[in-house]
């Protein structure tokens, strides 16, 4: 059995009826559920993660600080090799002071977005620290009389967000001057907490 039902043609100024045969449907059949596969075991998930195996902590001005960390490497079907793309620091006693700390997370992106992240881990917290001595030093310059000179010098919020910058735009310059990978279209963000 054969019908004919009309159907209107619409978009790009055409509304005319045209006939159409159709086929009544295809009889019901019970589909079998397929098995679902999983992409990876869960022995290759865990064999991408990266992780403390227990919480550490660390004592700031008085203040006892727990922390931990895990990065787990994304699954592309397309690579499914593709290197974690984050990478972390942890720098205590930050600046030769032992009441200072730096915790930085980098997350790469593009084709050589791992080797972006591990640059980021391995020159941004120098950089800190060299922006954040040399702020030290010229408000050393600038203290009171009275002011013992072997007390230790307090940055504001601002000039610590200040010395961050330059140390993340000095890393940026080093990074796009580097041999060893292209980050043309790749790159990392750096998240931060001095």
């Amino acid at each position: 059995f054969f019908g004919f039902n009309e159907i209107v043609a619409m978009g790009c100024g055409a509304s005319t009826p045209a006939q159409v045969e159709t086929k009544p449907p295809p009889p019901k059949m019970e589909a079998k559920p397929k098995p679902v596969e999983e992409p990876m075991t869960r022995a290759e998930i865990e064999s991408r993660i990266d992780a403390i195996k227990e919480s550490r902590s660390a004592i700031f001005g008085g203040l006892r600080v727990r922390y931990a960390y895990l990065s787990q490497r994304g699954y592309y079907p397309e690579d499914v090799n593709k290197p974690n793309q984050d990478a972390y620091s942890i720098a205590h006693n930050f600046c030769n002071e032992p009441t200072d700390a730096f915790f930085g997370i980098y997350d790469g992106h593009g084709r050589d977005g791992d080797k972006c992240s591990g640059f980021a881990r391995e020159n941004l917290p120098p950089l800190v620290a060299k922006h954040i001595k040399r702020a030290k030093s010229q408000q050393a310059k600038t203290r009171p009389n009275g002011v013992p000179p072997n007390m230790p010098v307090e940055l504001s919020k601002e000039i610590i967000q200040t010395s961050s910058n330059k140390a993340h735009l000095d890393c940026n310059m080093a990074m796009h001057t580097e041999k060893s990978f292209d980050d043309s279209l790749s790159g990392t963000t750096s998240r931060q907490r001095i």
